[in-house]
């Protein structure tokens, strides 16, 4: 069953990254003092979204970071891309992603999973994919370390949306 969008609280850790060479990555001045890379804002009671603060300036080598260890049937593309699996990406991301929901009472933790912005259509659009998920009509099933299955859909129309249900 799915879950309102404002019961899911997200949380990540970056255990490594990608990002095109000279493209800034962080905030502030983009040095090893500046704010977090990654993070999970909870403006006005939101606990569902997700900021990566770096460049966008997309190439192979991110792409293939994201992909590396993965099949296609692994991973998804927000804002229907019409390839598979990203060509090229601004960044890519592995780490943990922690899913808990107040609603159902359940958490999923996915390590290793990855996050990636590309471009299609000339939108910013968003891939996601870990090794425990698989694609199928339109979705990514994934197992969480607790063994808690989760769907993860891109919301149609969007680039930059997933809508995620605990099943």
């Amino acid at each position: 069953g799915s879950v309102g969008k404002d019961s899911i609280t997200v949380g990540w850790s970056t255990d490594t990254c990608a990002v095109t060479q000279g493209q800034p990555f962080g905030q502030d001045d983009f040095g090893p003092s500046s704010g977090p890379a990654v993070e999970t804002p909870r403006p006005s009671g939101l606990a569902n979204r997700l900021v990566v603060h770096v460049g966008l300036d997309a190439q192979t080598h991110s792409a293939q970071a994201f992909t590396s260890g993965l099949r296609a049937a692994n991973v998804l593309g927000a804002g229907d891309p019409s390839d598979d699996t990203p060509d090229k990406l601004s960044f890519a991301l592995a780490g943990t992603l922690t899913l808990s929901s107040k609603d159902k009472g359940l958490n999923a933790t996915f390590r290793d999973f990855r996050l990636g912005q590309g471009e299609q259509l000339s939108q910013r659009n968003w891939w996601i994919g870990a090794a425990g998920c698989t694609a199928a009509a339109g979705h990514l099933e994934c197992t969480a370390d607790e063994h808690v299955r989760v769907q993860i859909r891109a919301k149609s129309g969007e680039a930059a949306v997933f809508q995620v249900a605990f099943v």
